[in-house]
């Protein structure tokens, strides 16, 4: 009887030490992003077969590599709780710092008359001489009714912003002076930019052969004050 006895207990050791614990691990690109901005996680958990995720605003994920954005800007505890086949759990947590949201309005105005340009196709490029030979684009985004267009979550530094519409541009302005489109970007917070564009009444015909675009003649009229983009300030609320 005490064989059997001694003989049960090895056979109930061996099948505990068979029960393999998880190990919890998890990884971003980045700890600090923008509110609105997705983050996406990269699970590297060790022998676990299941995941539940607590990213700290109250959303719950189930995933195992899940995407996720925060509304409101603050420090976020995300934690990873991994399980075993025999249901055993391991840990494992992150903080997240979000900060306001870097945003770029800009209202496009015609130079002389400064009404709004809607529809007009409005492209950002880190330097002049890609703002000149139309080459490796940022973003671009298009006009609504009222002249405006918003670019959400891009990079601080200077910007060179190319504009175009069947019947404006600001080529001529920027050929003039490169400062006529350029714009400064601040990050985690929102940047109010005016910019103006030429009319051209006949319109313009398109690229061809990767030329510069050829345009009927712009209304020739002495610019009686220089403008140039500027920084608009927020309204009160």
């Amino acid at each position: 009887m005490k064989k059997l006895f001694i003989l049960y207990a090895g056979v109930a050791l061996i099948m505990t030490g068979c029960r393999i614990k998880p190990e919890a691990g998890f990884t971003v690109e980045s700890r600090v992003v923008e509110a609105g901005e997705d983050i996406y996680f990269t699970n590297t958990s060790l022998d676990a077969v299941s995941y539940e995720w607590d990213f700290g605003d109250g959303y719950i994920s189930y995933e195992t590599h899940p995407v996720h954005h925060y509304n409101a800007t603050g420090t976020y505890s995300v934690t990873l709780t991994a399980y075993s086949r025999d249901d055993l759990a391991d840990r494992v947590y992150m903080d997240i710092t979000v900060l306001p949201q870097t945003v770029v309005n800009i209202l496009v105005l015609e130079y002389y008359d400064e009404y709004a340009v809607p529809d007009a196709e409005v492209t950002l490029y880190y330097t002049y001489d890609d703002w000149y030979e139309y080459t490796h684009p940022v973003i671009t985004g298009l006009t609504n009714q009222v002249g405006e267009v918003e670019f959400y979550h891009v990079e601080g530094g200077p910007y060179y912003v190319y504009i175009w519409e069947d019947y404006h541009d600001n080529e001529q302005l920027g050929l003039e002076d490169p400062l006529n489109v350029k714009i400064d970007v601040t990050e985690n917070e929102v940047n109010l930019w005016t910019l103006y564009v030429d009319y051209y009444p006949s319109g313009k015909k398109s690229l061809e052969n990767g030329e510069r675009r050829i345009r009927s003649v712009r209304v020739e009229k002495d610019r009686p004050v220089e403008k140039i983009p500027y920084k608009r300030v927020p309204e009160e609320k």
